[in-house]
């Protein structure tokens, strides 16, 4: 899985709205299966949790899809949100069944570039050391009406 996949599928959990897990209030939930009711094999085995997401990391993708074509996020959204297959996606978004591979290649490469693009943007330069902006202690507000009072 490349980097920008593992991004998308961890954008894709963040975006998902799970409902907590209950019963319907029913009797039904206390079923439990003949292979379970022996002693021997004990409670059923709990599912393992999903390792936490990257919540920044989500967001930045979150605000990527909205400089991307139409086309192409509803590409990514069908694909990696809603787990659709993809004749579905091709259905719904009018596409040729031949193209998808190639077009879903693409709005991927489209949300790399630009997440690469916003993440070069938002670093700050260092400023050198030899600098007067560097060397030079900012004073609170007000401060130096305190000093000329005194």
């Amino acid at each position: 899985m490349t980097e920008i996949e593992r991004r998308l599928t961890e954008w894709a959990r963040w975006v998902t709205v799970r409902h907590p897990p209950g019963h319907c209030r029913s009797i039904e939930h206390r079923y439990l299966h003949p292979r379970w009711r022996d002693d021997q094999l004990g409670e059923p085995p709990l599912p393992q949790p999903l390792p936490p997401v990257d919540t920044l990391a989500a967001l930045d993708v979150e605000r990527t899809m909205r400089f991307l074509p139409v086309k192409h996020r509803k590409a990514l959204r069908l694909f990696y949100v809603y787990r659709r297959p993809w004749l579905e996606c091709c259905q719904r978004l009018a596409l040729r069944y031949d193209r998808w591979e190639g077009f879903i290649k693409d709005a991927r490469s489209m949300c790399s570039n630009r997440l690469q693009a916003n993440s070069r943007r938002d670093k700050v330069p260092a400023l050198p050391a030899d600098s007067d902006l560097a060397s030079m202690t900012l004073e609170p507000l007000g401060s130096e009406c305190n000093a000329e009072a005194e």
